[in-house]
């Protein structure tokens, strides 16, 4: 069963400086955010810590982007920060 999804609220103002239209990001994030709640452990471990780092393309309308997430437990994925890539 797929886990959830949270938002920090560092991520949520990330996220809304980043990619102020919620719907646009929410369309670009849909299969990732839906795989890593399927399968949290599809990406690995950043090398020290509990924390895991996923890539996004560029897109037309959005820059190339990098979600870094935990799993918080059995229940929940924690998005804690997102990046534009250079």
């Amino acid at each position: 069963m797929p886990r959830d999804i949270e938002e920090s609220d560092e991520f949520r103002t990330k996220r809304e400086e980043i990619v102020p239209d919620a719907k646009l990001f929410d369309d670009i994030t849909k299969g990732i955010t839906f795989a890593i709640a399927k399968k949290p452990d599809l990406c690995a471990l950043i090398p020290g810590s509990d924390i895991r780092v996923v890539k996004i393309r560029a897109t037309p309308s959005t820059p190339p982007l990098s979600i870094f997430y935990r799993i918080k437990n059995d229940h929940i994925i924690e998005l804690l920060d997102l990046m534009v890539r250079d």
